[in-house]
């Protein structure tokens, strides 16, 4: 079966995505895993080193002799900057991601999955994969070795994937932990 792709992905897809390749090892350990916006870490960390700059900011006011917390007011901000730097790259990343206009095509057969974006083919034999994830926004297809690549589709195609699998032990769906999309 052959599925061309021609509905683009909203940023949460895309996000999606992103949060997928960067939990990739974590996702094949478990597939059942719910997925966490890749910009998570980021503002948990800008947050916490608010919190830490805002306690010690006030600790070195009142005693302005202790360096100490000068330096550690200094570590949290260089952490703060590095948190924004991070969230800003993931964002920027995602946002690439959704204005990639190449032809995308989905090919599934008997023997194989195979996704062509542009000229470049992936493709994972059905023997290689390891399982096939149905999450809020994205089809995500696992390959048993850690270093096959990850494909993934819009839920859009949801119906055409699922009916086209023969088997559907491989088919893990995640999509009740997320609520309706």
């Amino acid at each position: 079966m052959e599925i061309k792709i021609d509905k683009p992905g909203s940023i949460e897809y895309y996000g999606e995505v992103q949060a997928a390749v960067m939990n990739y090892k974590k996702l094949r350990d478990n597939p059942e895993r719910k997925l966490r916006s890749p910009t998570t870490p980021a503002l948990v960390y800008a947050g916490i080193s608010v919190i830490f700059m805002v306690i010690f900011s006030y600790l070195f006011l009142n005693d302005l002799n202790n360096a100490v917390y000068f330096c550690i007011i200094v570590l949290f901000s260089v952490t703060l900057i590095l948190s924004a730097v991070y969230y800003i790259l993931i964002l920027r990343r995602v946002v690439m991601m959704n204005t990639n206009n190449l032809q995308k095509k989905l090919v599934i057969e008997d023997g194989y999955v195979e996704m062509t974006i542009g000229g470049e083919k992936t493709r994972l034999e059905m023997s290689e994969i390891k399982n096939i994830i149905i999450n809020r926004y994205s089809i995500i297809f696992l390959g048993k070795n850690p270093s096959s690549k990850l494909m993934a589709v819009n839920r859009f195609y949801e119906d055409e994937i699922v009916e086209s699998i023969r088997d559907k032990n491989l088919i893990v769906d995640n999509s009740a932990m997320y609520g309706k999309p």
